[in-house]
């Protein structure tokens, strides 16, 4: 299969590829596993590009410069002008945090790393995609890894081990489909985002063009292949959704559904391959790459700037949007290029591309290095924007510091430490509000926190995962014990934690397990205890912060949106009732521990009104995110931990 001709069925397969995406994103009922269309991409782009290549190769024409400033072509200047859109519209629409990341995403995605950025996003703090407008970048980044390695694998292969490039090949595909299927429950991220567990389904369709595969002989048996590969597509569109485990073996049914539609319409010519031919078909495949490339910035920036959710109406106009930019780019920018109309030679296109990429990294590193330029945005939204931002004291010290020691608080380093501060990241976001009032009392705290562990001594077994909890856990019990230090302050995403019907579950990036693998409330309770009589046998006084009003979205987020269009924040809040639902259970353990040496500090009183939790105080949001306090919420607790430091003083 080393002729390649043009086929008008592989543009249309292009178009079953687009608008799953398309209408996925979009969020239109019906195309919940929209996802694959990205997976049926690289089973073409592998074909396509593996053609080429050995096509080249048979002529004894191939060069890797012309490959590389072909690509260049292909890719680069849509690209590029979409980036240049999203940095423009951004320095409009978006808060100072976000633009920051905007820009670092812009700086990645120039350097072909697009993918790497978003698994390291992909974490802790992980901010919501509508904040990203480049993430679908990502699988921009893994074809062009692809591009740049895959030729030079396959010529070594062709020149030094021609007689076994195929079986070596089909090894790379074997060993990047187990490592998909092993590594994506345990490392889903990087499963999902990097080119070594993604690199099959491109080999698949390399595979196609290198294996000595035997076309169908009998039409009707091409007919059924070729019904059943598009069945499968749709199958998988429809049914699949974000709780599936994905890529690994949920990737292999439509990568291979699409690998026969490549295999057997190349031979006959189906009922399958005529609809794909057609000519709207074959006209969206056409400009599927533009369409992938505009239509998730507008989508993104749309769902930034309004607070409330999208309607069908605007999702339509999103989608129509879409189609006449891409239509456009592809006639404008796309054909130009890739025609040889603009920058003919390879070396123009090439110190072109090299030079883009430079401007774009030079512009993402400005917009870091300036902040995100929040001068652009009125004072009032300034204020509300600065709340998604920690101190650099809680950043280096989150679970402990670089140097791998407890952080010291204090005027005074010579003195010994009073209070020893541990949890959660809740604790984390706590600490302006304690490093103030241990400041003012002229006393040192040591500090350490860790994402997602449950501050409770054992819990182990029970939390799925959480084996570095604990250990984390028993290395601070071990430094409060070392240290002498008889003052103990904790503090976590309590509810979170309890897997009990009757508390409200929520959406918490600190929820380290679901609803489903949480701890039940009898044994919270009981290694609570535990953990309490240990530290009091040890004459440690425990101090409790209880949990603060967990908000129902990202407030620095969306106080800032609202600020920006001029609409009221007053409201922005939550009903007191809810919170002390969701928190009941918990708080009532708590009441029944406390004693003379148990003290639980309540932030409820200082925080919310006879009804109602707001988001906002004089202009600034007391939240990050949507349950951890903002600095400036946080020092406004400095009150609440007042009793600490006169215990402290008078003892």
């Amino acid at each position: 299969m080393h002729k390649m001709t043009y086929r008008r069925d592989i543009d249309g397969l292009r178009a079953v590829a687009i608008l799953p995406i398309l209408l996925y994103h979009a969020g239109i009922p019906g195309f919940s596993g929209g996802f694959i269309g990205v997976d049926i991409f690289f089973v073409i782009s592998g074909f396509l590009i593996t053609s080429i290549i050995m096509r080249e190769v048979n002529e004894g024409s191939f060069s890797f410069v012309n490959f590389w400033a072909r690509r260049a072509r292909r890719i680069l200047p849509a690209a590029l002008v979409v980036v240049v859109f999203t940095l423009v519209a951004g320095w409009f629409l978006f808060a100072p945090v976000d633009y920051v990341e905007l820009g670092r995403s812009a700086r990645t995605q120039a350097f072909f790393a697009a993918n790497f950025f978003f698994w390291g996003e992909s974490g802790y703090f992980d901010g919501p995609s509508e904040l990203k407008p480049l993430l679908h970048t990502w699988s921009l980044a893994v074809e062009e890894q692809f591009y740049i390695v895959f030729p030079l694998v396959l010529i070594l292969l062709h020149k030094l081990l021609p007689t076994y490039k195929r079986l070596a090949l089909t090894l790379l595909f074997s060993a990047s489909l187990v490592a998909s299927i092993i590594w994506v429950k345990d490392y889903p991220s990087a499963t999902f985002y990097l080119l070594h567990t993604r690199a099959w389904e491109l080999l698949l369709g390399g595979l196609l063009v290198l294996l000595p595969l035997h076309s169908i002989r009998y039409r009707a048996l091409a007919e059924v292949v070729s019904l059943v590969g598009l069945a499968t597509i749709a199958y998988c569109v429809i049914n699949y959704d974000s709780s599936i485990v994905f890529p690994g073996m949920s990737a292999v049914p439509p990568t291979l559904a699409t690998a026969a539609l490549i295999w057997v319409n190349g031979r006959h010519n189906s009922i399958v391959k005529q609809l794909l031919s057609l000519q709207p078909m074959v006209w969206v495949g056409l400009i599927s790459y533009s369409l992938y490339l505009w239509h998730w910035p507008l989508i993104a920036f749309a769902r930034y700037s309004t607070v409330d959710e999208l309607i069908l109406t605007d999702k339509l106009l999103l989608i129509s949007a879409s189609v006449i930019l891409a239509y456009f780019s592809w006639k404008f920018i796309e054909t130009p290029f890739r025609k040889k109309q603009l920058l003919v030679t390879n070396k123009k296109i090439l110190c072109s591309a090299f030079a883009s990429i430079l401007i774009v990294v030079m512009v993402g590193q400005k917009i870091r290095l300036a902040k995100g330029y929040p001068s652009r945005l009125p004072e009032y939204a300034r204020n509300y924007a600065i709340g998604a931002i920690w101190s650099k004291d809680q950043t280096e010290c989150y679970k402990l510091n670089k140097a791998g020691q407890l952080c010291r608080f204090g005027t005074d380093q010579t003195k010994k430490p009073e209070l020893f501060f541990w949890g959660d990241s809740h604790a984390a976001a706590l600490l302006p509000g304690v490093i103030e009032k241990t400041k003012e009392h002229g006393l040192i705290t040591l500090h350490a926190s860790k994402s997602s562990c449950l501050p409770i001594l054992g819990l182990g077994a029970e939390l799925k995962g959480n084996s570095k909890c604990v250990d984390f856990h028993q290395l601070m019990i071990d430094q409060l014990g070392s240290l002498g230090i008889k003052q103990v302050l904790i503090a976590g995403a309590w509810a979170a934690y309890i897997n009990d019907d009757s508390t409200p579950a929520v959406a918490s990036k600190d929820q380290a397990v679901d609803k489903n693998s949480g701890v039940t409330p009898e044994v919270f309770r009981n290694y609570l205890a535990d953990m309490i009589q240990d530290l009091r046998a040890k004459n440690i006084h425990v101090w409790i912060v209880r949990q603060v009003p967990w908000q129902g979205e990202a407030m620095a987020h969306k106080l800032t949106k609202l600020a920006m269009e001029n609409r009221d924040t007053t409201n922005v809040g939550l009903p007191l009732e809810e919170h002390m639902h969701r928190q009941g259970y918990v708080n009532t353990v708590f009441d029944e521990l406390a004693d003379d040496g148990v003290t639980i500090l309540d932030p409820t009183p200082l925080m919310c009104t006879d009804i109602f939790c707001p988001a906002q105080k004089d202009g600034y949001s007391l939240y990050k995110d949507n349950d951890h306090l903002s600095v400036q919420g946080a020092k406004m607790l400095g009150e609440l931990f007042e009793p600490i430091f006169e215990a402290i003083k008078y003892k």
